[in-house]
């Protein structure tokens, strides 16, 4: 992932950016990510638009948050069905497209 990250359940952090970006840990990190999503279904996306964080829940009472962090650059994207597109822009917006 291009910008900060964490993965959580409701009451601890299981596995954040930091912990993939240290080499001897980088292998353990990415298969706790990989444990805790496998299998996992979306219910919910929540966007703070003001600054264009984003919350992916799970089933299982697992998010996945994704942090807006530039004013110079461009944080992360969504893509779905239909083409449809989402970038957080730098300083916290976003700009959506849909072509159907």
């Amino acid at each position: 992932m291009e910008c900060p990250w964490r993965l959580r359940t409701n009451n601890r952090i299981v596995v954040g950016q930091p912990e993939t970006e240290i080499v001897d840990k980088r292998q353990q990190a990415f298969l706790e990510l990989e444990r805790a999503l496998i299998g996992n279904i979306i219910k919910d996306i929540i966007h703070f638009e003001d600054i264009s964080d984003l919350i992916v829940v799970f089933d299982r009472d697992v998010f996945l948050d994704l942090f807006h962090d530039s004013s110079w650059y461009e944080g992360w994207q969504l893509q779905g069905p239909g083409q449809f597109f989402v970038v957080s822009t730098p300083g916290g917006g976003y700009s959506h497209w849909k072509n159907d």
